[in-house]
């Protein structure tokens, strides 16, 4: 069975020439070529220098397809969206024929045309849509509305996966999990849980884009609460634009705690850091459901996360803290417990949890979805 993905994961070539993709979406191609014949990426390529976190595809099996990048802040590249719609719809338009099966990821600029045109072509493999943004965002931008809006009204007449559990939600609008943890994570995990010690001094940890709203600035903020709990070291892996903002805002605080900015890594040495952390902080304005919370979790790392789209159908007061946006967070941490027991028996929980985020079952559950929907 030959498959396609349709995606915005940005592409690169390393210094050694290598070609190289968002990590993420990378290990998750990988992992699905053990049950595939053949997997097409339609993807974004960026002549700009690959991030550290970036991944090379580990088969022949995988073909890559460039597509034009596009978007950005200034109005010429907003307007790439649309300049680079016909080759993109022309790519894709080659690949429908070749394949039995196709997988749109949204939301994205070209989910904007590329629903429409999926939609009314005929011929075409099985479809599904995997929706990785908040299926529940009050505000978001146009343009992710009415991919929502057309998927809603099944127009495209195909599955769609979502992250979380809504109410009302229509029987094509599958709860799916993103997978981020293969089986021998998983083995490593267990065993660091079974010695892991919650006892002061802790170390925390954020791991994503350093940026206003993804809580960064809340995290700045509480570290002298941080300090108060009993938390001598943390660490920001992750880039942008604001790193260098940050790295002297810490500065000026001239705190007694070692606050560590690591800027983009690999994952072989994200997982030390996470195994040597005890709690994961992240207190975004908007997510989906972050993939690192269940990798955090997968070492032994409890939660203190936003109650923000899906993440509440995951996270609670038996596996992590969840803090409500609309309060203060300073006082959120200074109100809760971070004791070596509450701290164990929660890590225990949120391993449990992290169960649902392999690899194994994201790819179960894609072939049942296929299969079922091909016969």
């Amino acid at each position: 069975m030959k498959l396609a993905i349709i995606s915005h994961t940005e592409h690169f070539t390393d210094l050694d020439g290598n070609l190289v993709g968002w990590g993420p979406t990378i290990r998750e191609i990988n992992y699905l070529t053990k049950h595939f014949e053949c997997i097409y990426h339609l993807a974004c390529y960026y002549s700009t220098n690959a991030p550290k976190s970036a991944l090379a595809y580990s088969s022949p099996n995988i073909k890559f397809i460039p597509l034009p990048a596009f978007g950005g802040r200034g109005m010429v590249q907003k307007l790439s969206v649309l300049t680079t719609a016909p080759k993109i719809i022309r790519e894709v338009n080659k690949i429908l024929s070749e394949v039995d099966a196709l997988q749109l990821r949204l939301p994205t600029g070209m989910g904007n045309y590329l629903l429409p045109y999926l939609s009314f072509k005929k011929n075409k493999p099985f479809i599904w849509v995997k929706y990785a943004g908040n299926w529940a965002e009050n505000n978001a931008p146009l343009g992710y509305r009415f991919q929502k809006w057309w998927l809603l009204n099944n127009f495209l007449k195909c599955p769609v996966t979502i992250n979380g559990k809504w109410p009302n939600q229509p029987k094509h609008c599958i709860s799916f999990e993103n997978p981020c943890i293969d089986e021998q994570e998983q083995q490593i995990g267990a065993e660091i849980l079974k010695t892991k010690n919650y006892n002061t001094p802790l170390t925390g940890i954020f791991l994503g884009r350093l940026e206003t709203w993804k809580g960064v600035d809340r995290i700045i903020e509480s570290l002298p609460t941080l300090i108060a709990k009993g938390f001598e070291t943390f660490h920001f892996v992750g880039g942008g634009e604001k790193l260098t903002s940050y790295k002297d805002l810490v500065n000026k605080t001239n705190l007694p705690i070692r606050v560590v900015f690591h800027d983009y890594l690999s994952r072989d040495k994200i997982s030390p850091l996470l195994i040597e952390s005890h709690v994961i902080l992240l207190l975004s304005d908007n997510e989906g459901f972050p993939k690192v919370i269940a990798e955090a979790a997968n070492y032994g790392c409890v939660p203190i996360v936003s109650n923000v789209s899906s993440i509440p159908h995951y996270i609670n007061e038996s596996n992590g803290f969840l803090w409500d946006i609309n309060c203060s967070f300073k006082e959120f941490l200074g109100s809760i417990t971070l004791s070596s027991e509450t701290l164990s028996d929660k890590a225990k929980a949120a391993f449990e949890m992290s169960k649902l985020f392999t690899f194994e079952k994201y790819a179960d559950r894609i072939l049942e979805l296929i299969n079922t929907n091909r016969e």
